[in-house]
């Protein structure tokens, strides 16, 4: 039409033709129908807003590969139901989760996430990748460890250099980072080896909307990467660590409470709880300790709480006997 353009994303590649013009049409009466609010509303207030996070993950996500939704509240449900009208192609479910237990813990994402606090990441080789974070850039060192598979060391280097190639660009994605990456690949000669690694790298990327630039092997082996800026994962569930005058991490108090609540919605049948948590946690639960007992979701006086360095980030125990009441009280 004229006055407009359109902007096709690669999903598009597979969709029939006749959707593709449907969608334009659906797109230029919704921007003429926002001219028209423009100029004819009274009211101050949002002529148009996007459907949010929602919106984003059905835009980057969507398509025919996808066969159920799970959500896990009504309000994003129902806003999940109107939003995929659009995707006429979208033929699965939506499943609204109604279980007791979290929708995390159901499919272990709370374990998936914590491994992304690992550095070092194990290859189904026995060689294993490390990711470090310098002031200037991520910098992911291959090393072939216990890999014994190859006849020669030329071979077991290039077997765990492809395999790592692969996991590299699967927690680049994960992990979210950003800006300069640096990859030191186990020293190999072959060059042909080294253009099917690359490949490899390149693949993995394939899906990723943050746009990666993969550039060839160095002298030394290394390969240089950058990819779009963004908020890394780590900043959402990590922060500096007070015992360690910031050299190392801990989780967030905000992530550990939501740790805590979904183990606790994991046994719904207690009606008493024994928390043993970190101590160096102690100073911030303490400053404010009603609103930790409502992050995590219990009523004061079915909670005792014992703070301890020597357990990881929390211990729950659900079922307690009288005696066991009698000794907690102290806490």
């Amino acid at each position: 039409k004229e006055g407009i353009g359109i902007l096709i994303r690669k999903k598009a590649e597979n969709v029939n033709i006749d959707m593709v013009l449907e969608e334009i049409e659906i797109l230029h009466n919704e921007y003429e129908n926002l001219l028209d609010k423009k100029e004819y509303e009274k009211k101050l207030g949002c002529l148009y807003s996007p459907q949010g996070l929602i919106g984003e993950v059905l835009r980057d996500y969507m398509d025919l590969t996808v066969k159920t939704i799970y959500v896990n509240n009504i309000s994003d449900y129902q806003v999940l139901t109107e939003a995929v009208k659009k995707y006429k192609d979208f033929l699965g479910n939506i499943i609204l989760y109604e279980n007791y237990q979290s929708i995390f813990l159901k499919y272990s994402l709370e374990e998936e996430i914590k491994k992304t606090m690992n550095k070092k990441i194990e290859l189904p080789c026995r060689g294993n990748i490390v990711i470090d974070k310098t002031e200037a850039m991520y910098v992911i060192d291959v090393n072939s460890a216990k890999n014994i598979k190859g006849k020669s060391k030329e071979s077991t280097a290039y077997i765990t250099n492809l395999e790592a190639s692969k996991e590299i660009a699967k927690q680049i994605i994960l992990r979210n980072l950003s800006g300069i990456i640096l990859i030191d690949f186990i020293n190999i000669e072959d060059d042909s080896k080294k253009e099917k690694i690359l490949n490899s790298l390149e693949e993995g990327f394939l899906n990723d909307k943050n746009k990666p630039k993969v550039y060839p092997f160095t002298e030394l082996n290394l390969v240089q990467m950058t990819r779009k800026k963004s908020t890394p994962l780590s900043y959402y569930i990590e922060e500096d660590c007070e015992a360690c005058s910031g050299s190392g991490k801990r989780l967030r108090l905000s992530y550990l409470e939501l740790l805590i609540k979904n183990r606790i919605k994991s046994n719904n049948k207690a009606d008493k709880f024994f928390i043993e948590i970190n101590s160096i946690y102690k100073n911030q639960v303490e400053i404010d300790k009603d609103k930790f007992i409502e992050k995590i979701g219990i009523e004061k006086q079915n909670l005792f709480i014992r703070f301890s360095e020597f357990v990881g980030d929390f211990t729950v125990k659900f079922t307690l006997s009288e005696k066991e009441i009698e000794f907690y009280l102290k806490y």
